[in-house]
């Protein structure tokens, strides 16, 4: 009696460290002795922290339905050790895809069921990835592939070449994902309708249309009107309808640009007046000139650092700057929003000098900008101004 009790003990004691084990990590399931790897109690513990533990289970737990959608909803991967009756049963596999939409659990389904076109349909409407999956007889099935890619038009990356090649599909593809348009056949990267549709859904697309259509002037101002960064895909780069409407809707696309128009002042002044920084792909020329200069600083005052010569400490500039800040509001934003406060003090001291009532309300503004006193600046933008301007030695 007393042995009995003692190896009673002794196994309590096993399944309480097993239990220890696998709540940590439910894999440790694989160490656990034969008997306990049939405890539904432990395996379901071990299958919620780790749903891959399921192939460390019994053969009578990895054919019960319930056991495995534990395992599934760890991880849709451990559908592979479910056992080979639930991998045939339509039913469960449809149920697990439904509450595993983006699942790549298909995979491990019967290869009965992956020839079974009914299924497929079914299982293409709840789940991203079937078609991956399926026969190629039925990757070659036009109703099935339809079905597949009106739920994510990438399917189209699995369907036979002869469906790639069908603009039904293809374009059905790429209402759903423009990207599916890299996926079509080279005559449909070729056909400019089918291309326009992938662009009504992003101008990105045009980096997958053929080289004729990148040179296609319809195609390349669909994409730029609506992302200007899309003339890195275009051919068109010479011309200025194309950077127009490119630069009207991002500035910066002015990268893109050929060297002429990168030298056309009202093209520079166009993407400066979208995105100031565009001054930093304007021509060295044009970098130097002060109504360009203006025009990207008035946009962005982050645009100084583009410009060429000293600029920052040109009294040019602050006129310039002055005829489109007029109100002290103006000028209080333009000076709080530079990180370079020398270069604010530079750019506003003809201002600070003057006798104006505007000066005063900015000697506050700046005394305030830097923290030192109103007494001190003047002293300091006088002592610039009569050093040639060497603003940074006296602000330290």
């Amino acid at each position: 009696m007393l042995g009995w009790q003692t190896g009673r003990r002794g196994v309590e004691n096993i399944r309480q460290s097993v239990f220890e084990a696998i709540r940590s990590n439910g894999y440790a399931l694989q160490w656990a002795p034969h008997e306990l790897q049939d405890d539904e109690e432990l395996v379901l513990i071990a299958l919620q922290n780790c749903g891959r533990a399921l192939r460390h289970a019994s053969h009578r737990l990895r054919n019960i339905e319930s056991v495995v959608k534990v395992a599934i909803q760890a991880n849709g991967f451990a559908i592979e050790f479910a056992s080979e009756r639930l991998k045939a049963d339509e039913r469960f596999c449809l149920d697990v895809l439904r509450n595993s939409r983006h699942s790549p659990a298909l995979q491990f389904v019967s290869s009965t069921l992956l020839r079974n076109k009914e299924f497929a349909i079914r299982a293409g409407m709840l789940n991203e990835h079937v078609l991956r999956y399926l026969s190629p007889d039925l990757q070659d099935d036009e109703e099935v592939v339809l079905s597949c890619v009106s739920i994510n038009g990438n399917n189209l990356r699995w369907a036979s070449n002869r469906l790639k090649a069908s603009p039904k599909i293809v374009v059905q593809s790429v209402r759903k994902n423009w990207i599916a348009l890299s996926w079509a056949s080279p005559e449909l990267q070729a056909n400019k309708e089918v291309v326009m549709e992938a662009l009504r859904i992003s101008g990105y697309a045009l980096r997958f249309a053929s080289p004729s259509l990148r040179r296609d002037k319809d195609c390349t101002m669909a994409a730029t009107a609506m992302f200007g960064w899309c003339l890195e895909y275009s051919d068109l780069r010479d011309d200025i309808d194309v950077i127009k409407s490119a630069i009207s809707t991002a500035g910066t696309a002015l990268c893109y640009a050929s060297p002429r128009l990168k030298e056309d002042p009202e093209v520079v002044k166009a993407a400066c007046r979208n995105n100031g920084s565009a001054l930093c792909y304007a021509s060295s020329y044009l970098q130097n000139q002060r109504d360009i200069i203006i025009t990207a600083v008035a946009q962005s005052r982050q645009a100084l650092e583009y410009a060429q010569g000293n600029w920052s400490d040109s009294m040019l500039l602050y006129n310039s700057i002055s005829e489109q800040c007029r109100s002290y509001a103006a000028f209080d934003t333009f000076v709080t929003g530079l990180d370079c406060k020398v270069s604010a003090v530079a750019i506003l001291f003809p201002l600070l000098i003057s006798d104006s009532a505007t000066a005063a309300s900015l000697r506050i503004t700046i005394k305030d900008y830097l923290g030192i006193s109103e007494t001190s600046i003047s002293l300091k933008i006088l002592n610039a101004a009569a050093k040639n301007l060497e603003i940074e030695l006296y602000l330290h």
